[in-house]
């Protein structure tokens, strides 16, 4: 089953990730509501430095409905979101 981001916001790149060319991967443990935002979000892994950068980012995403059987449901999924000076 794949979630499609609808609405996302640009991630702000933390000072000190720009100064030291911090890299990595932040995953994030996410409950998506039947509506498509977001109802709970929390940090699983990463670097510390993005967290934050990632976590206020995510929040303001909202998602496509998942219907099962026609009946919009709720969804637990991790999301990645990655940082790299490429």
């Amino acid at each position: 089953m794949r979630l499609t981001a609808s609405r996302t916001a640009n991630r702000r790149i933390p000072l000190k990730r720009l100064l030291n060319r911090i890299e990595g991967t932040v995953v994030l443990d996410a409950l998506i509501g039947k509506d498509g935002v977001i109802q709970t979000l929390s940090a699983n892994s990463g670097p510390p430095l993005l967290t934050e950068s990632a976590l206020q980012a995510v929040k303001h995403w909202a998602y496509r409905l998942l219907r099962v059987n026609g009946i919009a449901v709720e969804v637990q999924t991790q999301i990645e979101v990655t940082y790299d000076s490429s």
